[in-house]
Parts: structure tokens; C-alpha cells; sequence
């Protein structure tokens, strides 16, 4: 669970993820394909058709997607990639 709050004033269509470990792991990869891990899971999380906008936020382990009402919530898959790049407890906290 993260240090800070949830913020309460979020958009209808706003999800919160917890992202356990990712302020211990500030960098994905190594050498030239090194990459931030706010950075990777922001990528990642805004590739899907489904989402609409993603703020990634390493110190409170938090990531909060915006997704888009008039297509099929594909949230579930989003969570699954996002424990594949090395995040296995990510989980839904909050759905506004």
C-alpha cells in the first residue's frame, strides 16, 4: 500500500494501481536498453487501445490510468503486462 493518500478527486473513468517495489527499482534493463521503471510502466500502460492516460508515480508506488468509457475495459491485461515487466503485486486499489 502506498506512503501517500489516494487522491480522492479523481476523473469517473480513473483507476489506481498499487505498484509494490518500484521505488526500489528505479531502473529496468541494463547498459544502452537501460530504462526508467516509471518510465517502462508509463509506456507500457498507454499502448493499450483501452487507456487513455497513465501517470506513473515511483514514490508514492502508485500508477493511475484514465481509461476510456466507450471501449471495453481491458484493465486486466494492462495489470498482467505491467507484472511482467517485473512488478508480480501489482494490484487495483481504486476505481473513482
Amino acid at each position: 500500500m502506498p506512503d501517500q493518500p489516494i487522491e480522492k478527486n479523481l476523473p469517473a473513468d480513473a483507476v489506481v494501481l498499487s505498484v509494490p517495489g518500484l521505488r526500489e527499482s528505479p531502473v529496468l534493463g541494463g547498459g544502452c536498453c537501460a530504462v526508467t521503471a516509471e518510465d517502462a510502466i508509463h509506456d507500457e500502460l498507454v499502448s493499450w487501445p483501452a487507456i487513455v492516460s497513465a501517470t506513473v508515480d515511483p514514490q508514492a508506488q502508485t500508477a493511475t490510468v484514465i481509461l476510456d468509457p466507450d471501449m471495453e475495459d481491458r484493465l486486466t491485461d494492462a495489470v498482467e503486462v505491467v507484472r511482467d515487466l517485473g512488478f508480480p503485486a501489482v494490484e487495483v486499489l481504486r476505481r473513482a
